[in-house]
Order: structure tokens, then sequence, then C-alpha cells
């Protein structure tokens, strides 16, 4: 008997699963989980941002049926910039672009909207001209500024972590061309799809993600440049590629699916008990979560 399985609603990513899926293996429907019950479904899979937010709003009895993060860590994702300021005050620092600082500005340096999706509202600033056009953006604290990446490789890990373990990953290489922002606004050169990333690589973003303390499926945006990961993004949701091997990523989350939830930060990166005062998230897992979007 195939599975059953209720998908949040992406008007854009529903003909990509339905075409993707194998139906002897499952049997999908696709809801609004602010209206819609459960049902008889025996996985849960968040597709939005809202989904993550509606599911704990009005499901959290049925915790057992799907994987998401806490509205906490996923604001703090969601928020590229609190989420890069949090990770330069850890042990992780190292990975992360550094930020610039009106005044201290070096060309070339990228413009980011501190919540968007896909790419939108990113600018390669590369010159005093493109400065100038940006002055609205630059002045709004909406907006922040970090160091480019160079380099035309981009990757894209799908992760999935339950019980604070990663029991799924896989990885898209995208060629982008000269001084553009992956998304919907630059479409890639050249795509791979499945691009077998070395285990090390994987480890050390699982490391990352995990010490969030991070439930459920991200993407993570990153370069690897000299040998070094540059981290440019962690996204708290289902990525839009992922249904390219949505039965792979299905059959890993049905086995995930009653692990415990991992519960704020790990152990050994609480305050106090963090090297080098390394928590990423002090307080946790006590301190309230940021106001919801």
């Amino acid at each position: 008997m195939p599975k059953t399985v209720a998908f949040g609603f992406k008007a854009d990513l529903q003909p990509h699963i339905e075409a993707a899926i194998d139906p002897a293996a499952f049997d999908i429907a696709f809801l609004d989980f602010e209206t819609a019950g459960l049902g008889d479904a025996e996985i849960v899979v968040p597709l939005t941002l809202r989904d993550i937010r509606m599911l704990h709003r009005h499901h959290a009895a049925e915790r057992h049926r799907y994987l998401a993060p806490s509205p906490a860590i996923m604001a703090l994702c969601h928020d590229k910039k609190a989420l890069n300021e949090r990770l330069l005050d850890s042990r992780f620092a190292s990975l992360i672009p550094p930020l610039q600082e009106p005044g201290q500005r070096r060309l070339p340096y990228v413009l980011k909207k501190r919540e968007a999706t896909s790419g939108q509202e990113s600018f390669i600033i590369s010159t005093r001209a493109a400065e100038e056009a940006q002055a609205e953006r630059l002045a709004s604290d909406a907006y922040f500024c970090q160091a480019y990446v160079e380099g035309p490789i981009e990757y894209a890990s799908h992760m999935l972590f339950a019980g604070g373990r990663l029991v799924y990953h896989a990885t898209n290489q995208y060629w982008m061309p000269p001084h553009a922002v992956k998304g919907t606004g630059a479409p890639p050169v050249r795509e791979m799809i499945g691009f077998a990333m070395d285990a090390p690589v994987i480890a050390a973003l699982a490391e990352v993600v995990g010490a969030l303390g991070f439930e459920g499926v991200c993407c993570v945006d990153y370069k690897i440049q000299e040998g070094r990961i540059r981290l440019l993004e962690i996204n708290p949701r289902f990525g839009f590629s992922l249904f390219r091997d949505i039965n792979g990523f299905l059959r890993a989350y049905a086995g995930a699916l009653g692990e415990p939830a991992a519960s704020g930060l790990p152990e050994a990166l609480r305050p106090g008990l963090a090297e080098n005062g390394d928590a990423l998230w002090p307080g946790a897992p006590g301190q309230a979560a940021p106001e919801e979007r």
C-alpha cells in the first residue's frame, strides 16, 4: 500500500511533484494547513514558511507526522543578517563572508534584503554608479551588505534533519553568469543535479545547521573558494529543485518521523558549556522566539 502524504500548497511546485512522484509508493495530496485537517496522512511535508507556521499553529498535536524547525529558528534563518551575525559570533565565523557596514564597503559587495527568497532583492554592487543607484536600499534597515565571494560556481545542498541528525542530503551545482546572484532573476548557465559533493563538506554544513537545533528540511547555499566553504544562506524550507528526488526524500522523511525533536542547541553549544563562547542561540531553549513572520 502506498503511504499517504499531505504536502503544503505551493502552486508552482505542485505540478513538478505530481509528475515526479512514484504512485506505487506514495498517495499524495496538497493542503492549506490553515483551513484543512490533515486527514489520514501518514507523512506531512510543509513546502513554505507559511506552511510551517500553520502546522505549528493549528496542528501541533500532530507533530509526530511532520518535521519542521521551531518558529524561533525558522525566523533566525529567514533573517539573513541576523543569521550571519549569529554565525560570525560563533566558532563557525570563518565560513561566513564578512558583513560590510557604511563607510567600510569595498567593491564588489552584495546588497541583500534581510528577508527574501530565491535570490530576489539581492544585487551585486561592483561600481560606484551601481552604488548610487541603490542609495535608497542601502539606507534601509531592511537590507544589509556582505562581501562578495568571487567565482562562478555555487552549490545548493538540500538537507533533512530529525532528532538533531542529518538523515538526507542532495546537492546541486550551478555555474552562474559573471557577478550574478542565483535565483529567479539570474538563471544558471549550467547546472548539475545530484552533484556528488565531498563528504567533509556535507559534514561541515551539517555541523553548522545542527548547531542551530534545526529540525526538518532546509536548503543551504554556498560557494567553495580556495578549498574553503563560504556559507551564503540557510533557507529554512523545502527547496524548489528537491522535487527531482522527491521519492528518495520522502523515503528518508518517512523513516525519520518519530525521532525525538531537537530542542534548541545541542548540550555542548549552550551558554556556559560552549568552548570559547561559541553558542549560536544564547538562552536556548528558553529564550523567547523572535516575532513570527
